[in-house]
């Protein structure tokens, strides 16, 4: 999700759904808009989290937050590298 160019990247599983991104951005302050959710397999969405995970800038929290490590600033660049990555599967 997004907020800003605050950008939250995470797997969820599927029985949690929505639910899961609105928990971790509601503990963050944020309320969220959801970019892209996709379904890729365990495997795959571990290999692809850890790639976007290294782009953009890190987003520093007061306090340790469940999702906290996840968030990081993305240039227009970054995300639509990152949307490539998850779409590309």
């Amino acid at each position: 999700f997004a907020e800003c160019d605050i950008y939250n990247v995470g797997i969820t599983s599927e029985n949690l759904g929505d639910q899961r991104i609105h928990d971790v951005a509601k503990d963050a302050g944020f309320t969220p808009e959801i970019i892209l959710r996709e379904t890729v397999g365990t495997v795959r969405a571990k290999q692809i989290e850890s790639q976007i995970l290294k782009m953009g800038v890190p987003v520093s929290f007061r306090s340790s937050l469940p999702g906290s490590s996840e968030f990081s600033h993305f240039s227009s660049y970054d995300l639509n590298k990152a949307i490539e990555l998850i779409r590309a599967g």
